[in-house]
């Protein structure tokens, strides 16, 4: 297991994106990250970010 120093990410994300924190959990909590660093908070808000633009994404394609 990566170390992500998942408190400082909360931390981080709750008090400058509180609006990606629900994704950022949901994210952080139902993937495993394959990382050779460790995983900032700035990473984690991209990655989140990314997920959410592919759902998006993917959602208006079935519609």
């Amino acid at each position: 297991m990566k170390n992500t120093n998942h408190d400082k990410n909360l931390d981080y994300i709750y008090d400058n994106h509180p609006d990606l924190l629900d994704s950022y959990i949901d994210v952080y909590e139902n993937s495993i990250l394959a990382v050779d660093h460790t995983v900032s908070p700035e990473d984690m808000i991209d990655i989140t970010e990314m997920i959410i633009a592919f759902e998006k994404e993917k959602a208006l394609k079935l519609n």
